[in-house]
């Protein structure tokens, strides 16, 4: 653990004197000694401390002023090699064994972690001047860093849910969450026209990993226990509200395809996923995405992949319940119940009763669902 230590505190010299280069030799043999933990329990410390390492190479890398390119590449091969050796592991029921060991680079949840450190760099770089000489230098390297970054995320993704793995949840989140800072840098002043396209496509390239997720049910059914409906939603609602940019309609584009493929294999699902539809569409007016989501819907009820028409029809129902009866509670803990107390109630009753009657044209002419069954 020392050693490993060591050796990171070496590569930071290297950073500091402006020679990313030099780190790649140690990088290499961080990511072996690392990987001493998927071989013996009792090393499993060893893989905590050199995944620290790599976090705060990591992130001094991105401050570094000079060319980055062949360190990103090998600091970001070496975290999915440890990571992928380390996935071979059993991971444990209750406390995962995965998420535990992989925390310092891929936890959302806890302090002094990559996460945390990348969400105040991108706060500062979005309150920076557009002529702060070290913030454009910090933008390009997050740039060069996100490049590639949808290559291993989208592998070690698929490794962690084909093994059943919890540390699916982290990643889940961890793509989401950075494909939200990726899009907010690209807005930031200090970005330039050029560097904020490139960033975009990174984004929307690393969201796209989430398109990959095998569609079977028993694939789909797992990730969705990890809340991915409300994930894709409130990253979608964000980017929206923010600029509706590239990676804003590109997360419109995955949550329509993830509500049809959860929503198909549970009535509950389906109905929740098109109530946060409707709030993301409704959340920003001027877009004027009603329309947009209705042929959307249209397309994904095609006749060649029918869905169950008792799911429908239950749907279509509790939708048409819903519009009329639906009211904003004082403290709503829901992100989805949250935005559509915030959109207009009138346009939500009306979009929710379009949505139904698409579902289910042959409910659409009973008395309001028996008049909301006698209540």
């Amino acid at each position: 653990m020392e050693g490993v230590r060591l050796m990171g505190a070496s590569a930071t010299l290297f950073l500091a004197a402006k020679e990313p280069n030099g780190i790649v030799s140690t990088v290499e043999k961080i990511s072996a000694l690392g990987c001493a933990g998927a071989i013996r329990s009792d090393f499993r410390a060893v893989t905590l401390v050199a995944m620290e390492q790599f976090t705060q190479l990591t992130f001094i890398l991105l401050g570094t002023n000079a060319r980055i390119d062949f360190a990103c590449d090998s600091l970001r091969n070496a975290v999915e090699n440890l990571a992928k050796m380390f996935l071979n592991v059993p991971d444990a029921p209750l406390v995962s064994t995965h998420s535990s060991y992989l925390a310092p680079y891929y936890s959302l949840t806890k302090v002094g972690t990559l996460g945390t450190w990348l969400t105040n760099l991108c706060n500062s770089l979005i309150e920076s001047k557009s002529d702060d000489k070290n913030a454009e230098v910090i933008v390009s390297n997050i740039e060069t860093w996100a490049r590639e970054l949808y290559r291993t995320q989208k592998s070690l993704l698929l490794i962690s849910i084909e093994g059943k793995s919890s540390f699916a949840f982290d990643l889940v989140h961890w793509i989401t969450h950075v494909t939200k800072l990726l899009d907010a840098v690209a807005y930031a002043p200090v970005t330039d026209n050029s560097t904020r396209e490139s960033i975009e496509k990174h984004a929307t390239w690393l969201l796209s990993v989430i398109s990959w997720i095998p569609e079977q049910k028993e694939t789909i059914l797992f990730v969705e226990n990890f809340s991915m409906t409300d994930t894709l939603f409130e990253l979608a609602r964000d980017t929206l509200l923010r600029n509706n940019g590239v990676v804003a309609e590109r997360a419109r584009e995955i949550l329509v395809d993830w509500v049809f493929a959860a929503g198909r294999y549970s009535w509950g699902r389906l109905e929740h996923g098109l109530e946060a539809l409707a709030a993301l569409a409704l959340s920003k007016e001027e877009a004027q995405l009603g329309t947009w989501l209705e042929a959307k819907i249209a397309r994904k009820l095609k006749p060649d992949e029918p869905f169950d028409s008792d799911l429908l029809d239950q749907t279509a129902r509790n939708l048409r319940r819903l519009a009329v009866s639906f009211h904003p509670r004082e403290f709503e803990t829901n992100s989805v119940k949250r935005a559509m107390a915030e959109v207009d109630p009138t346009k939500l009753r009306q979009l929710l009763t379009a949505i139904a009657d698409m579902l289910s044209p042959r409910t659409k002419d009973e008395r309001l669902a028996r008049k909301l069954d006698g209540v």
